[in-house]
């Protein structure tokens, strides 16, 4: 799947992307993450 688009953010590459990912992974190493996932209500 595309991870880039023009429409949204045209300006961005495949390579500006990867690189976020990347230093992403590196500033969270280590850190504990927790998601909140809302319950859903049915009616």
């Amino acid at each position: 799947s595309e991870i880039t688009s023009e429409d949204y953010f045209p300006h961005l590459s495949r390579e500006d992307v990867l690189a976020c990912v990347a230093f992403a992974n590196e500033f969270l190493k280590g850190e504990e993450i927790q998601v909140y996932v809302p319950e859903t209500q049915s009616h």
